[in-house]
Protein backbone atom coordinates (compact mmCIF):
# COMPACT_ATOMS: atom_id res chain seq x y z
CA UNK A 1 0.00 0.00 0.00
CA UNK A 2 2.59 2.18 0.97
CA UNK A 3 4.66 1.39 -2.03
CA UNK A 4 1.42 1.88 -4.41
CA UNK A 5 1.00 5.41 -2.96
CA UNK A 6 4.61 6.55 -3.90
CA UNK A 7 4.58 5.62 -6.84
CA UNK A 8 1.48 7.70 -6.83
CA UNK A 9 2.53 10.57 -6.26
CA UNK A 10 6.13 9.97 -8.49
CA UNK A 11 3.53 9.96 -11.70
CA UNK A 12 1.76 12.41 -10.36
CA UNK A 13 4.42 15.13 -10.35
CA UNK A 14 6.80 13.81 -13.74
CA UNK A 15 4.95 14.48 -16.97
CA UNK A 16 3.59 11.50 -18.85
CA UNK A 17 4.27 10.52 -22.43
CA UNK A 18 1.82 12.10 -25.45
CA UNK A 19 -0.57 9.80 -26.30
CA UNK A 20 -1.63 10.24 -29.96
CA UNK A 21 -4.96 11.31 -31.28
CA UNK A 22 -6.84 12.87 -34.53
CA UNK A 23 -7.27 16.79 -33.74
CA UNK A 24 -10.87 16.21 -35.18
CA UNK A 25 -11.28 12.88 -32.63
CA UNK A 26 -15.56 13.84 -31.39
CA UNK A 27 -14.99 12.24 -27.87
CA UNK A 28 -11.81 14.72 -27.46
CA UNK A 29 -14.55 17.71 -28.36
CA UNK A 30 -16.87 16.29 -25.29
CA UNK A 31 -17.64 18.82 -23.16
CA UNK A 32 -16.89 17.54 -19.47
CA UNK A 33 -19.91 19.27 -17.34
CA UNK A 34 -19.21 17.05 -14.27
CA UNK A 35 -16.31 17.65 -12.39
CA UNK A 36 -16.15 21.54 -12.37
CA UNK A 37 -19.79 22.16 -11.91
CA UNK A 38 -19.83 25.30 -9.11
CA UNK A 39 -22.72 27.06 -8.16
CA UNK A 40 -22.33 31.22 -8.08
CA UNK A 41 -25.33 33.80 -7.60
CA UNK A 42 -27.86 31.05 -7.45
CA UNK A 43 -26.37 29.48 -11.28
CA UNK A 44 -25.36 26.31 -11.73
CA UNK A 45 -22.10 26.36 -13.68
CA UNK A 46 -21.22 23.46 -15.84
CA UNK A 47 -17.99 24.66 -17.96
CA UNK A 48 -15.64 22.14 -18.98
CA UNK A 49 -12.38 21.58 -17.07
CA UNK A 50 -9.66 22.21 -19.56
CA UNK A 51 -10.30 24.67 -22.34
CA UNK A 52 -8.02 24.54 -25.48
CA UNK A 53 -7.68 28.25 -27.32
CA UNK A 54 -6.27 27.52 -30.56
CA UNK A 55 -5.72 30.79 -32.50
CA UNK A 56 -2.60 32.48 -34.54
CA UNK A 57 -0.01 35.01 -33.35
CA UNK A 58 -1.04 38.75 -33.58
CA UNK A 59 -5.30 37.94 -33.12
CA UNK A 60 -5.57 38.90 -29.77
CA UNK A 61 -6.02 35.49 -28.56
CA UNK A 62 -4.64 36.63 -24.96
CA UNK A 63 -7.67 38.85 -24.62
CA UNK A 64 -9.76 35.78 -24.81
CA UNK A 65 -7.85 33.97 -22.41
CA UNK A 66 -7.97 37.32 -19.81
CA UNK A 67 -11.57 36.70 -20.13
CA UNK A 68 -11.93 33.12 -19.50
CA UNK A 69 -9.30 34.19 -16.68
CA UNK A 70 -12.27 36.27 -15.10
CA UNK A 71 -13.85 33.35 -14.04
CA UNK A 72 -13.46 31.80 -10.46
CA UNK A 73 -9.87 29.57 -9.51
CA UNK A 74 -8.80 29.04 -13.47
CA UNK A 75 -5.46 28.92 -14.42
CA UNK A 76 -4.61 30.57 -17.47
CA UNK A 77 -1.63 29.24 -19.68
CA UNK A 78 -0.47 31.55 -22.57
CA UNK A 79 1.88 29.50 -24.77
CA UNK A 80 4.62 31.27 -26.37
CA UNK A 81 4.97 29.38 -30.34
CA UNK A 82 6.16 26.00 -30.44
CA UNK A 83 5.74 25.26 -26.38
CA UNK A 84 3.59 22.07 -25.64
CA UNK A 85 1.24 22.63 -23.28
CA UNK A 86 1.44 20.28 -19.85
CA UNK A 87 -0.45 17.10 -19.45
CA UNK A 88 -3.70 17.02 -17.19
CA UNK A 89 -1.99 15.08 -15.04
CA UNK A 90 0.02 17.53 -13.85
CA UNK A 91 -2.24 20.01 -13.76
CA UNK A 92 -4.41 21.33 -11.12
CA UNK A 93 -7.08 18.48 -9.79
CA UNK A 94 -8.38 16.78 -6.26
CA UNK A 95 -5.32 15.89 -4.28
CA UNK A 96 -5.59 13.17 -2.00
CA UNK A 97 -4.19 13.38 1.15
CA UNK A 98 -0.48 12.33 0.58
CA UNK A 99 -0.11 14.86 -2.07
CA UNK A 100 -1.13 17.69 0.04
CA UNK A 101 1.11 17.04 2.80
CA UNK A 102 3.89 16.12 0.24
CA UNK A 103 3.23 19.96 -1.39
CA UNK A 104 3.04 21.82 2.07
CA UNK A 105 6.59 20.11 3.02
CA UNK A 106 8.66 20.03 -0.28
CA UNK A 107 10.25 22.92 0.04
CA UNK A 108 11.25 21.91 3.87
CA UNK A 109 13.19 18.24 2.63
CA UNK A 110 14.80 20.03 -0.19
CA UNK A 111 16.23 22.75 1.84
CA UNK A 112 17.28 19.78 4.34
CA UNK A 113 18.53 17.58 1.73
CA UNK A 114 19.98 19.99 -0.99
CA UNK A 115 22.48 17.36 -2.56
CA UNK A 116 19.16 14.45 -2.45
CA UNK A 117 18.03 12.73 -5.45
CA UNK A 118 14.90 14.12 -6.37
CA UNK A 119 13.36 10.19 -6.16
CA UNK A 120 15.23 10.03 -2.50
CA UNK A 121 13.39 13.26 -1.63
CA UNK A 122 9.91 11.55 -2.95
CA UNK A 123 10.51 8.47 -0.82
CA UNK A 124 11.76 10.42 2.34
CA UNK A 125 8.38 11.74 2.27
CA UNK A 126 6.07 9.15 1.73
CA UNK A 127 8.31 7.06 4.66
CA UNK A 128 7.41 9.81 6.71
CA UNK A 129 3.82 10.35 5.95
CA UNK A 130 3.37 6.75 5.77
CA UNK A 131 4.77 6.08 9.44
CA UNK A 132 2.53 8.59 10.64
CA UNK A 133 -0.63 7.59 13.21
CA UNK A 134 -4.01 8.20 11.61
CA UNK A 135 -4.28 10.99 14.15
CA UNK A 136 -1.53 12.88 12.34
CA UNK A 137 -3.10 12.19 8.69
CA UNK A 138 -6.44 13.28 9.81
CA UNK A 139 -5.96 16.87 8.48
CA UNK A 140 -4.52 15.96 5.37
CA UNK A 141 -7.74 13.59 4.61
CA UNK A 142 -9.93 16.30 5.59
CA UNK A 143 -8.21 18.72 3.39
CA UNK A 144 -8.42 15.75 0.63
CA UNK A 145 -11.86 15.52 0.78
CA UNK A 146 -12.61 19.61 0.18
CA UNK A 147 -10.13 19.65 -2.71
CA UNK A 148 -13.10 16.99 -4.24
CA UNK A 149 -16.02 19.72 -3.61
CA UNK A 150 -17.07 21.19 -7.07
CA UNK A 151 -16.02 24.64 -5.73
CA UNK A 152 -12.85 24.07 -5.02
CA UNK A 153 -12.38 22.70 -8.55
CA UNK A 154 -9.84 24.39 -10.88
CA UNK A 155 -10.27 24.95 -14.38
CA UNK A 156 -7.47 25.24 -16.59
CA UNK A 157 -7.10 27.55 -20.14
CA UNK A 158 -4.78 27.14 -22.51
CA UNK A 159 -3.99 29.07 -25.56
CA UNK A 160 -1.97 27.91 -28.03
CA UNK A 161 -1.22 29.74 -31.33
CA UNK A 162 -0.24 28.03 -34.91
CA UNK A 163 3.73 27.32 -35.58
CA UNK A 164 6.17 25.21 -37.52
CA UNK A 165 7.15 23.19 -34.62
CA UNK A 166 3.65 21.99 -33.04
CA UNK A 167 0.63 21.37 -34.81
CA UNK A 168 -2.97 21.41 -33.52
CA UNK A 169 -3.25 17.60 -32.86
CA UNK A 170 -0.42 17.61 -30.60
CA UNK A 171 -1.62 20.17 -28.43
CA UNK A 172 -4.92 18.64 -28.25
CA UNK A 173 -2.69 14.73 -27.44
CA UNK A 174 -1.09 16.24 -24.79
CA UNK A 175 -3.34 18.98 -23.11
CA UNK A 176 -6.68 16.69 -23.89
CA UNK A 177 -8.77 19.68 -23.29
CA UNK A 178 -12.85 19.06 -22.93
CA UNK A 179 -13.33 21.83 -24.80
CA UNK A 180 -11.67 24.01 -28.11
CA UNK A 181 -11.83 26.97 -29.04
CA UNK A 182 -11.26 28.60 -32.83
CA UNK A 183 -10.17 32.16 -31.92
CA UNK A 184 -9.73 34.06 -35.12
CA UNK A 185 -9.28 37.72 -36.62
CA UNK A 186 -9.35 39.23 -39.96
CA UNK A 187 -6.18 37.56 -41.76
CA UNK A 188 -5.13 41.12 -43.68
CA UNK A 189 -5.32 42.42 -40.21
CA UNK A 190 -3.05 39.19 -38.63
CA UNK A 191 -0.55 40.10 -41.63
CA UNK A 192 -0.51 44.08 -41.21
CA UNK A 193 0.21 43.71 -37.26
CA UNK A 194 2.76 40.69 -38.11
CA UNK A 195 4.88 43.49 -40.55
CA UNK A 196 5.20 40.56 -42.69
CA UNK A 197 7.65 41.29 -45.79
CA UNK A 198 8.81 39.31 -49.05
CA UNK A 199 11.86 37.73 -46.37
CA UNK A 200 9.44 36.36 -43.20
CA UNK A 201 6.52 35.68 -45.69
CA UNK A 202 7.14 32.25 -46.29
CA UNK A 203 7.15 31.45 -42.12
CA UNK A 204 4.07 33.61 -41.77
CA UNK A 205 2.49 31.68 -44.15
CA UNK A 206 2.72 28.73 -42.82
CA UNK A 207 1.19 29.76 -39.16
CA UNK A 208 -1.50 31.39 -41.58
CA UNK A 209 -2.53 28.12 -43.82
CA UNK A 210 -2.69 26.29 -39.92
CA UNK A 211 -5.26 28.76 -39.34
CA UNK A 212 -7.32 28.65 -42.16
CA UNK A 213 -7.57 24.72 -42.47
CA UNK A 214 -8.39 25.21 -38.88
CA UNK A 215 -11.11 27.32 -40.11
CA UNK A 216 -12.13 25.13 -42.80
CA UNK A 217 -12.98 22.41 -40.73
CA UNK A 218 -14.08 24.19 -37.57
CA UNK A 219 -17.38 22.51 -37.22
CA UNK A 220 -15.81 19.38 -37.27
CA UNK A 221 -12.12 19.92 -34.90
CA UNK A 222 -13.81 23.17 -32.57
CA UNK A 223 -16.76 23.24 -29.62
CA UNK A 224 -17.03 27.44 -30.84
CA UNK A 225 -15.43 29.86 -32.68
CA UNK A 226 -15.07 33.41 -31.55
CA UNK A 227 -13.93 36.36 -33.66
CA UNK A 228 -11.64 39.28 -32.26
CA UNK A 229 -14.05 41.45 -33.78
CA UNK A 230 -16.80 40.29 -32.20
CA UNK A 231 -15.25 40.66 -28.76
CA UNK A 232 -13.82 43.76 -29.18
CA UNK A 233 -17.41 44.74 -30.64
CA UNK A 234 -20.05 42.52 -30.37
CA UNK A 235 -19.85 40.66 -26.87
CA UNK A 236 -23.31 39.33 -27.09
CA UNK A 237 -21.89 36.47 -29.86
CA UNK A 238 -19.06 35.86 -27.76
CA UNK A 239 -21.72 35.17 -24.54
CA UNK A 240 -23.41 32.97 -26.48
CA UNK A 241 -20.42 30.71 -27.14
CA UNK A 242 -19.89 31.14 -23.53
CA UNK A 243 -23.04 30.15 -22.39
CA UNK A 244 -22.81 26.84 -24.97
CA UNK A 245 -19.75 25.80 -22.75
CA UNK A 246 -21.84 26.13 -19.86
CA UNK A 247 -21.35 29.13 -18.10
CA UNK A 248 -24.25 31.09 -16.31
CA UNK A 249 -25.08 34.41 -18.34
CA UNK A 250 -24.84 36.49 -15.24
CA UNK A 251 -21.37 34.67 -14.70
CA UNK A 252 -20.76 35.79 -18.98
CA UNK A 253 -21.64 39.70 -17.74
CA UNK A 254 -18.95 40.06 -15.37
CA UNK A 255 -16.12 37.55 -17.30
CA UNK A 256 -16.34 39.49 -20.47
CA UNK A 257 -16.53 43.08 -18.05
CA UNK A 258 -12.86 41.83 -17.43
CA UNK A 259 -13.07 43.90 -13.90
CA UNK A 260 -12.62 40.45 -11.59
CA UNK A 261 -9.23 39.51 -11.96
CA UNK A 262 -6.46 41.40 -13.12
CA UNK A 263 -3.29 40.20 -15.51
CA UNK A 264 -1.21 39.96 -12.09
CA UNK A 265 -4.06 38.37 -10.10
CA UNK A 266 -3.92 35.69 -12.73
CA UNK A 267 0.00 35.11 -12.42
CA UNK A 268 -0.61 34.93 -8.84
CA UNK A 269 -3.07 32.62 -8.84
CA UNK A 270 -1.02 30.16 -11.79
CA UNK A 271 2.08 30.16 -9.21
CA UNK A 272 -0.10 29.39 -6.56
CA UNK A 273 -2.39 26.80 -7.81
CA UNK A 274 -0.19 24.98 -10.59
CA UNK A 275 2.79 23.22 -9.47
CA UNK A 276 3.97 22.70 -13.00
CA UNK A 277 3.85 26.24 -13.51
CA UNK A 278 6.13 26.65 -9.95
CA UNK A 279 7.90 23.57 -11.18
CA UNK A 280 9.26 25.07 -14.67
CA UNK A 281 9.65 27.83 -13.48
CA UNK A 282 7.23 29.57 -15.65
CA UNK A 283 7.81 33.01 -16.32
CA UNK A 284 4.94 35.48 -15.86
CA UNK A 285 5.38 36.33 -19.49
CA UNK A 286 4.29 32.96 -19.91
CA UNK A 287 1.81 31.80 -17.84
CA UNK A 288 -0.55 35.00 -18.85
CA UNK A 289 0.48 36.36 -21.30
CA UNK A 290 2.54 40.08 -21.43
CA UNK A 291 1.65 42.08 -17.98
CA UNK A 292 -0.25 44.16 -19.71
CA UNK A 293 -3.51 46.12 -18.77
CA UNK A 294 -6.46 44.07 -19.73
CA UNK A 295 -8.38 46.87 -22.05
CA UNK A 296 -11.02 46.26 -24.86
CA UNK A 297 -10.38 48.80 -27.64
CA UNK A 298 -11.33 48.47 -31.42
CA UNK A 299 -8.62 50.47 -32.56
CA UNK A 300 -7.11 47.55 -34.05
CA UNK A 301 -9.69 46.84 -36.36
CA UNK A 302 -10.27 50.42 -37.44
CA UNK A 303 -6.87 50.53 -38.85
CA UNK A 304 -7.52 49.23 -42.29
CA UNK A 305 -5.14 47.05 -43.83
CA UNK A 306 -3.44 48.15 -47.45
CA UNK A 307 -4.12 46.00 -50.89
CA UNK A 308 -0.97 43.74 -49.88
CA UNK A 309 -2.06 42.89 -47.14
CA UNK A 310 -4.93 41.58 -48.37
CA UNK A 311 -3.73 40.24 -51.37
CA UNK A 312 -1.63 37.83 -49.23
CA UNK A 313 -4.23 37.11 -47.02
CA UNK A 314 -6.56 35.98 -49.78
CA UNK A 315 -3.48 34.11 -50.82
CA UNK A 316 -2.24 32.37 -48.17
CA UNK A 317 -5.80 31.86 -45.90
CA UNK A 318 -8.60 31.73 -48.27
CA UNK A 319 -11.60 30.17 -46.56
CA UNK A 320 -10.61 32.90 -43.93
CA UNK A 321 -10.92 35.49 -46.25
CA UNK A 322 -13.91 34.67 -48.39
CA UNK A 323 -15.30 34.21 -44.68
CA UNK A 324 -14.46 38.18 -43.44
CA UNK A 325 -15.41 39.64 -47.26
CA UNK A 326 -19.45 37.95 -46.48
CA UNK A 327 -19.56 38.87 -42.90
CA UNK A 328 -17.78 41.91 -42.35
CA UNK A 329 -17.08 43.60 -46.03
CA UNK A 330 -16.06 47.24 -44.01
CA UNK A 331 -13.07 45.79 -42.08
Amino acid sequence: GKMAAWLGWVTFICFTLSSLCSFGSSESLTINNGPNSRRLQGCVENPPSRILVYTAQKTGGSLLVDALGQFPRTVTLDLYPGKEGPEPGVLPRPMSAFQIYAREVMDEFVQNNPTAKKEDVFKQIGDKFFSMPAAQQAPYKTKEEQSKLKENQIMTVVKAVTNPWTLGWQYVASFKPDARILFVRHPAHIIRALKITPENEKGTAKKLKQLDHAFAARDRLFNETIFYEELVMDQAKVATSFTNLGFCPKTVSLMLSFKTMTTQNMVDFNLKECDWCERTKWKEWDAKGTKHKIELSSHLVDKRPGPADRAIAAKVCPALSAYYASKYPKL
